[in-house]
């Protein structure tokens, strides 16, 4: 029941910052007038982010942890392949519906910038290899803030550090820990018993923050509309981009997920699907920002 009330919620959050923010545009509002309307949704995608590494790092070790070494083993290896697996899926979703649809103009770009080569002259291999790479970082801690990705400068190719988690150097960097924990056995129990209560921790902290969300989302959403110049112009503008988004959303989320999980489980995927309706609308607000 709380959970229905949560989506609820969080529904009605989004649709108050749409109304919210179309109608505050109808004011001659300051700058800091408006950084104030966004800033409690700043805060609350702040702290969101904030509890995403200790989830992952929590969840996964203790998980692993607690089992035999056998079942650790085959766990970790189906956690990184689910992982990639589903990457590569919404890449080839997302690529595919791109060439289809096009909700851009290629000519723009070589306008802007005439004779010139840029990243779009990265090939499948180099993607194959950053994915590498990134698997196996040289530093966990520079992985939570920074990941490997081939770019092209004066038309040769390098190697270098972009902004952003490297979330599947952490997955591997976790799942290995947690797998070596469980072949320790009693040895490593107050570690694996560390990592359960961090686990119970961040779950709890993450139950009490999403009851926030709606507020939070309300912000988010208000704030970018009123941050647009020309609400219509922007619309008709992105109308392409935002279909051609929500229908690889649709696709992946609803059609290729559910038919992985049915093919992996022989099990009815519309208990997981009910499941995903609330992190997939938290993630629809907060995505504004």
């Amino acid at each position: 029941m709380h959970e229905k009330h949560l989506l609820s919620i969080t529904l009605l959050g989004v649709l108050t910052g749409i109304l919210l923010g179309v109608f505050l545009r109808n004011f001659n509002l300051s700058d800091d007038f408006k950084l104030a309307v966004g800033f409690p949704g700043e805060i609350f995608m702040q702290i969101l982010k904030l509890m995403i590494l200790p989830l992952i790092f929590s969840s996964l070790i203790s998980s692993l942890g607690q089992m035999n070494a056998k079942g650790s083993g085959k766990m970790g290896f189906l956690a990184v392949l689910y992982y990639m697996t589903t990457m590569i899926i919404a890449s080839t979703i997302a690529v595919m519906f791109v060439f289809l649809i096009h909700p851009g103009d290629p000519k723009v770009k070589n306008r802007l910038i005439p004779n010139t080569k840029d990243n779009s002259d990265l090939t499948a291999f180099d993607a194959l290899l950053d994915l590498l790479r990134n698997m196996f970082p040289q530093n966990i801690v520079e992985a939570t803030i920074k990941r490997s990705q081939t770019t092209i400068k004066f038309s040769k190719k390098h190697v270098e550090k972009s902004e952003g988690t490297n979330i599947l150097g952490i997955i591997v960097f976790c799942t290995i820990f947690g797998m070596i924990i469980s072949k320790l056995g009693q040895k490593a129990r107050i570690i694996v018993d560390f990592f359960i209560i961090l686990d119970k921790v961040v779950m709890r902290f993450v139950s009490f923050l999403m009851w926030f969300s709606p507020f939070g989302i309300i912000s988010l959403i208000s704030s970018s509309i009123l941050d647009i110049d020309d609400l219509a112009k922007m619309l008709s503008t992105m109308a392409l981009y935002v279909t051609t988004i929500m229908i690889c959303l649709f696709v992946h989320c609803v059609l290729a997920i559910p038919t992985l999980y049915f093919l992996l489980t022989r099990k009815n995927p519309w208990n997981i699907a009910k499941s995903m309706v609330q992190p997939f609308v938290t993630a629809l607000g907060t995505a504004s920002r």
